[in-house]
């Protein structure tokens, strides 16, 4: 019985979820490159949940039974629920997927660019990452322009903000 009772724990710790639902992107607005670079850090399993709810697709994501797809699907995921606008009126300027990078296999770096961005004063974020998820989650989003840093945190309830550059 106390072997029973050490290893319980250890065992339904490895099918616990992560108590926490907490994205963190990275912002990078670069005018005199007319680009904007951006880095999205989500737990692989939140990220195969929502992509799961919105294509019926399992990404198996850095495994041998990786989606041959998995790319688009994830590019899709991220373009529908991480919108980037400049100066309000304009159209949501559109993400190109470079890559991503796992890390500790629990979670991914994915990483987007978009270019041919006009200089602006003005930043849009709809920032929708795994809401439909966890009604918890959170998003934390980082700008960074000329070396000046701003940041936003994201919630169900306030999922838009607009950065005013210098």
């Amino acid at each position: 019985m106390p072997m029973l009772a050490f290893l319980l724990p250890v065992f339904l710790s490895f099918f616990s979820l992560h108590p926490i639902h907490l994205s963190v992107t990275e912002l990078g607005y670069k005018p005199k490159e007319r680009r904007i670079e951006i880095a999205v850090k989500v737990f692989i399993d939140d990220l195969e949940n929502a992509i799961k709810l919105e294509s019926n697709e399992t990404l198996f994501l850095g495994t041998t039974k990786q989606h041959k797809d998995h790319k688009i699907l994830i590019n899709n995921y991220l373009k529908k629920n991480l919108i980037v606008s400049i100066d309000k009126k304009k159209e949501p300027l559109s993400p190109r997927l470079i890559g991503f990078e796992i890390e500790n296999q629990a979670s991914v770096w994915v990483y987007l660019e978009l270019t041919e961005v006009p200089k602006t004063k003005i930043i849009c974020i709809k920032n929708t990452l795994l809401f439909d998820v966890f009604e918890d989650q959170t998003n934390l989003l980082n700008l960074t322009s000329l070396n000046k840093k701003q940041s936003f945190v994201f919630k169900i309830n306030n999922h838009t903000t607009t950065f005013v550059l210098d």
